[in-house]
């Protein structure tokens, strides 16, 4: 039974993903990578943003249960991590990076998502 919650977990994660690719592209941003990683720590979507020459790291939250908001889960944690990352990240590309939280809650298709910086570039 754990395996099946892990697994529906996963597939949901990656709907969440997929949604949140296709609003970017829709925004005009380029898909860089996804689900990577340097070193031990990850990120979600690594998007390029032509207009502002900027790289924008995206963490990817969902809740189906619309009580609570994804970005209430964002450990203090996470967030260094994050930091952590975009840090790398940005010596690596010798380029202007941006951290937002993209946020989704409800059930895929209809669901209300926001974003959030978590850095200034």
């Amino acid at each position: 039974m754990a395996d099946r919650r892990s697994t529906e977990k996963l597939s949901l994660g990656r709907q969440y993903e997929d949604f949140a690719e296709w609003i970017a592209e829709s925004q005009g941003l380029r898909l860089v990578r996804r689900n990577f990683r340097v070193g031990r720590l990850e990120g979600d979507l690594l998007l390029w943003c032509p207009e502002r020459q900027t790289y924008l790291l995206w963490e990817v939250r969902g809740l189906q249960n619309s009580a609570f908001r994804p970005s209430v889960m964002l450990s203090r944690n996470k967030q260094e991590r994050l930091q952590r990352l975009g840090t790398l990240l940005q010596r690596k590309l010798q380029a202007k990076l941006r951290i937002q939280l993209f946020e989704i809650q409800g059930k895929l298709p209809r669901v209300r998502w926001a974003l959030y910086d978590l850095s200034v570039a």
